[in-house]
Parts: C-alpha cells; structure tokens; sequence
C-alpha cells in the first residue's frame, strides 16, 4: 500500500488502498 496523504482507508500514517 503506497503513503496517501489524504489517508482515505485511514487504517495508517495515511495508508490508502485508493491508490
């Protein structure tokens, strides 16, 4: 899972499986 700044699944330090 690549770093997401928006952080959309906000499981993690804005980990995002959108991306």
């Amino acid at each position: 899972m690549p770093h997401d700044p928006h952080g959309f699944d906000g499981d993690k330090d804005g980990i995002s499986c959108e991306s």
